[in-house]
């Protein structure tokens, strides 16, 4: 909760600075506020948008804020606002504030203002980079199950819990409490994985280890050129240059993949497009076509124009924002490949003509990916990758596919399975639904079991043991939290807790609670907060018009489905 007060003006135009964070914030939102309320407009702005910058940057701030006049004069306002990272909402808090104050001074900021905004915006993109979410997925994991209703915890820095209870699952990434231990380790490694996948009859590429330079040399004039000199044990394309076709460039590419891994493979070259195949449960969810990163000729503009283009879209500009790295740029592997190509920096392609810039189809190095309906795909092409991953023993998989077509079967054409990803990057660019298809497939329903609260109006009014397993009992509760421990199934399974919000939070991460009655007093719940955003019925034991009972009673009424004002709870005998 924070307070903002306010000396602005009756009248005030925000057409300035809405254009202005309409091209800073990719997602501003829309103000619900009638511009003829310019006070409680410019305080919803300062909220909304401190919101969007956040999640701008891969912090998930989910959820209704609320904006209350605390005078009859609107001149101070209390707001409550969704906080992931207490530290990250303050300081988006604190700029948006002052960046809106200093534009709404006059009608048309001045030039020399706005440039200092985007500069201090900038700024601020970087001090929230560290409280960002680890990877791709979290952040849209976070966001579908927020879209469909289900709690969310965190667990460490890169697991989190969805749902209560029983009806829980763990997710680390696209890696879940229920993913095979077996399998990930086994999709760690190409060798073994392609072994195992020979097992099974499935195409896997030629390859072999190398333990240095030479021997890498001899294993690409033994395969036959071109070659792929990759680590054994990385994935997103990291350390891979594909499409060798001299010494200099194994010796080069066995240099970077050995860096970073001791165990290099040489490989025998497959021709095909590229695919990604996302395997969900036994099905095919998403299929991407994937192309190294280059540009595509106009006809007018020369190589290095073209590149300087491309890294002013939207998507370049927001990867510089979150990495500090360019996805293309002329370096050493770019004038590379212009050679084999025939080209260099200052030429011009024909119009249409893609010019090749990179090694990797990933879109990390700057990789384009295309989305494939998956009913164009082959029912061959799916069947396959679906085999595949079950032959790894995974429950969702990234399989990535070398194949001419991947509307022909691969029976006819031929195909590759150059890697299996345990974890992979699944994007939202593409297929946004994708990430709402996980959460449902692995969390039943919205994720919750009935949470009954007892709140008391001091600790003197808390119910004995016996007493709250009794009630427990008469509600269908298997679970029990309160400050003096937990109990599941009548049996204790945890001691004393510092405050009781921490007990419930324990109580349903228990995967045996079908139902839990958590017990807090009033002030715990006014400073600590509830168990639970969902509360299936409250009980009050002990006085309800003491001050603090009333407060709680005022925040937690939001909350809760059945409430019973009545003091039904005996206090533990002193």
């Amino acid at each position: 909760m924070a307070r903002i007060s306010t000396t602005i003006p009756q009248q005030l135009d925000f057409s300035a600075i809405d254009q202005l964070f309409g091209t800073l914030l990719e997602s501003p939102g829309t103000v619900s506020v009638p511009a003829s309320d310019p006070r409680l407009g410019l305080i919803e702005r300062i909220v909304l948008w401190h919101l969007c910058v956040q999640r701008q940057q891969k912090i998930p701030v989910f959820g209704p804020y609320y904006i209350a006049a605390i005078d009859a004069d609107q001149a101070a306002f209390d707001v409550a606002v969704p906080s992931f990272e207490p530290e990250a909402t303050t300081l988006a808090f604190r700029w948006m504030r002052e960046a809106v104050n200093s534009l709404i001074g006059t009608p048309s900021p001045s030039a020399s203002s706005i440039a200092r905004v985007r500069a201090d915006f900038e700024s601020l993109l970087g001090r929230l980079q560290k409280h960002a979410l680890v990877g791709v997925n979290n952040f849209h994991l976070m966001a579908a199950a927020h879209a469909c209703g289900i709690p969310s915890l965190r667990i460490s820095r890169d697991t989190f819990c969805f749902g209560q209870g029983h009806r829980a699952r763990w997710f680390n990434s696209t890696i879940t409490d229920r993913t095979p231990s077996m399998g990930v380790k086994m999709s760690k490694s190409k060798t073994m994985t392609a072994h195992v996948l020979a097992l099974h009859g499935l195409p896997v590429p030629v390859h072999e280890l190398a333990k240095d330079e030479g021997e890498a040399l001899q294993v690409a004039a033994r395969l036959g050129w071109p070659v792929v000199v990759k680590p054994d044990d990385h994935d997103q394309g990291r350390g891979v240059e594909a499409g060798l076709r001299d010494e200099a460039g194994v010796r080069r590419a066995f240099a970077s993949a050995s860096a970073l891994s001791s165990r290099v493979l040489v490989e025998k070259h497959h021709f095909g497009e590229d695919y990604r195949l996302t395997v969900l449960h036994d099905r095919v969810v998403k299929i991407l076509h994937r192309r190294a990163g280059g540009v595509t000729g106009d006809g007018r503009q020369s190589v290095a124009q073209l590149i300087a283009a491309s890294q002013m879209t939207e998507r370049a500009v927001r990867i510089r924002r979150q990495s500090g790295r360019e996805l293309l740029a002329l370096d050493s592997e770019a004038n590379g490949l212009l050679q084999e190509q025939g080209l260099a920096a200052h030429d011009i392609p024909a119009q249409g003509a893609f010019v090749v810039l990179r090694r990797r189809n990933n879109i990390s190095a700057g990789g384009i990916q295309t989305l494939v309906p998956v009913e164009d795909a082959h029912p061959d092409n799916l069947a396959l990758a679906v085999r595949a991953t079950r032959a790894i023993r995974l429950d969702i998989s990234g399989v990535d596919l070398l194949i001419a077509d991947i509307r022909r079967s691969w029976l006819e054409t031929g195909a590759c399975i150059i890697e299996m990803n345990s974890q992979p990057q699944v994007g939202i660019q593409n297929a946004p639904h994708v990430y709402e298809e996980i959460i449902r497939a692995a969390v039943p329903g919205d994720g919750r079991i009935p949470v009954h609260l007892v709140l008391c109006a001091t600790q003197a009014d808390e119910p004995s043991d016996k007493s709250i397993l009794e009630r427990a009992a008469a509600l269908g509760c298997n679970g029990v939290a309160t400050r003096r421990g937990l109990w599941v199934s009548g049996q204790q399974v945890a001691a004393a807790f510092t405050n009781p919000l921490d007990a419930g939070r324990a109580l349903l991460l228990d995967d045996r609670v079908t139902s839990a009655l958590c017990v807090m007093t009033a002030r715990d719940a006014v400073v600590c907060g509830l168990p639970s955003d969902q509360i299936h019925s409250l009980t009050v034991a002990g006085p309800q018009d003491a001050p603090v009972v009333r407060a709680a009673l005022v925040m937690a009424a939001p909350h809760v489905k059945r409430p019973t004002f009545g003091n039904t709870m005996a206090p533990k005998p002193t």
